[in-house]
């Protein structure tokens, strides 16, 4: 995990790593099925809401990624 760009464990300087955020627009009766899936990391999904999502990351790359992504949405839909 990488804090303030230094690695929580060794404490050195840590690379800037690109996050990619992908959003898709489904109708809301669609499923999701994640039998061909072959990333483990990828094996399960929730619907919810942007603040619950965000508490829900672990990881401050992912959280920064959903945020942009959102404030693409929203300035879409406004």
């Amino acid at each position: 995990r990488i804090i303030e760009d230094v690695h929580e464990f060794t404490l050195e300087k840590a690379p800037h790593l690109r996050e990619y955020v992908f959003g898709v627009e489904i109708e809301s009766n669609e499923t999701i099925v994640f039998d061909k899936n072959i990333y483990k990391e990828h094996e399960k999904h929730k619907w919810c809401s942007f603040e619950e999502a965000i508490k829900l990351l672990k990881w401050p790359g992912n959280k920064t990624g959903l945020e942009k992504l959102h404030k693409i949405i929203m300035k879409e839909t406004n």
